[in-house]
């Protein structure tokens, strides 16, 4: 009887061992049946403009009866900004410097919803029930000041939802620092896609995303260009008819020019020695 209590403890100790992998099972954490978020819409804004963001949802859970998606938070994150010359959280910015969320709508079973916010950089949408094969539509709009940073700014997501009795928790890429992912992903060949997803703490690996804040390139090196362009193919033209031969007027036109440019250096070249 005094071994009871040992074969209970060892008995809790299995149990809460193989439990902590029960976070993802084959089916609900296979890349082919987790949530889908596609049909991506990102803005690409001046500073000082605004643009919306938005994509779908879809329940792919569809091939066994029960597979609804019941108590779903999907959240979305501007967590990051980067250019060719460096990269920032989002935290580390000025609140001038930032691209702020306002408004958010979701389009679900024909009923669209929208809300007003208060400036952030981070949105939740809740939905109460999602069928198999049922999509959602979700969008949210983002504002800059004349005084944002400009670059690429990365979004992350997450869902949230109880599936069978469930809770489940998925997340993209930017929630984990370099080192969890290479960690995470290095000999995982028996995980879903093969990655850890017990290392990571999550039931599915859904997509980051991004939009970028950049003043437009002015047009005129590209005037220039066509001007160039078009300077050089009309020259190879005069050259290339003026070695056949067969005009002798253009010969003759083209080498009175070629004296005059030869003047003009010779006067430019004595000018500067006397100088």
């Amino acid at each position: 009887m005094k071994s009871l209590p040992a074969v209970l403890l060892f008995f809790l100790l299995i149990t809460s061992f193989t439990s902590s992998g029960a976070d993802w099972d084959e089916y609900v954490s296979h890349p082919a049946y987790i949530p889908q978020l596609h049909e991506f819409e990102t803005p690409q804004m001046e500073p000082g403009q605004s643009g919306e963001f938005s994509f779908e949802m879809v329940n792919r859970y569809w091939e066994y009866e029960g597979q609804d998606m019941e108590n779903v938070t999907v959240k979305a994150e501007i967590y990051m900004r980067a250019d060719s010359e460096s990269s920032e959280n989002i935290w580390q910015m000025s609140e001038k410097n930032k691209p702020h969320i306002n408004d958010k709508c979701m389009i679900f079973e024909g009923k669209e919803e929208c809300v007003n916010l208060n400036s952030t950089q981070e949105i939740s949408f809740e939905i109460e029930r999602i069928g198999p094969n049922e999509t959602v539509h979700l969008s949210f709009l983002i504002n800059t000041e004349k005084d944002v940073s400009e670059g690429t700014y990365f979004v992350r997501l997450s869902i949230e939802f109880e599936h069978n009795g469930t809770e489940r928790d998925m997340l993209s890429r930017g929630f984990w620092t370099q080192e969890e992912w290479k960690h995470a992903t290095t000999d995982a060949g028996e995980y879903p896609g093969n990655i850890n997803l017990t290392s990571l703490g999550v039931s599915g690996i859904v997509p980051d995303s991004s939009f970028s804040v950049r003043k437009p390139m002015p047009p005129w090196p590209l005037y220039i260009m066509i001007i160039m362009t078009a300077v050089f193919s009309s020259l190879s033209i005069l050259f290339y008819l003026e070695e056949r031969g067969n005009h002798p007027k253009l010969n003759k036109w083209l080498q009175q020019k070629r004296g005059k440019l030869n003047h003009l250096w010779l006067h430019f070249k004595n000018r500067k020695g006397n100088s």
